[in-house]
């Protein structure tokens, strides 16, 4: 798994509602809900009068709306950093951007309070959970712990990232 997105992840479902706060059939649910403001926000968006570009101008979004919906709890629940992008395979403006524009979306929606950061101790704990269970294939593991500040040592424990030093 190279990056993440909302189409494998699910195939790892301990890890995903570690880090998700929910099963993968209630994230769909979740994505069917909020698609429809998502769309209406977006629309409302791109007609607003002072816009320099014609409707339909401009690429395409990289990310799908459940990867966008997925990206927005993970960084708002484990209030990580906008390096969290980086497991989607997306920079950090574009992180960014994305978590501004789902984030109100997502807390109006019927699972607004999965979307609340997790205090220090149970962050860790669920990092520790999908760290047991997703494959490290192309270091999402450690994309994952330095957006959230947290790092695997040779030892196995986690520890604080800026702790840590080179040896």
């Amino acid at each position: 798994m190279d990056v993440i997105d909302a189409g494998t992840f699910p195939r790892y479902p301990v890890a995903f509602e570690a880090l998700a706060g929910m099963s993968p059939a209630a994230f769909s649910a979740l994505v069917a809900e909020v698609r429809l403001a998502l769309d209406d926000a977006e629309e409302a968006r791109l007609d607003r009068p002072d816009r320099r570009r014609a409707p339909g101008g401009g690429r395409r979004p990289r990310l799908r709306v459940a990867d966008r919906l997925l990206l927005t709890l993970i960084k708002a629940r484990f209030r990580a950093g906008p390096e969290v992008g980086l497991m989607f395979g997306v920079g950090t403006d574009t992180t960014r951007r994305t978590t501004r524009r789902v984030l109100p979306l997502l807390l109006a929606s019927s699972a607004g309070g999965v979307a609340v950061a997790l205090a220090p101790r149970e962050r860790r704990e669920r990092f520790l959970r999908a760290v047991r269970c997703l494959p490290n294939d192309g270091g999402t593991v450690q994309l994952l712990g330095r957006a959230c500040g947290l790092y695997i040592g040779v030892d196995g424990r986690v520890h604080p990232h800026n702790r840590v030093t080179a040896a």
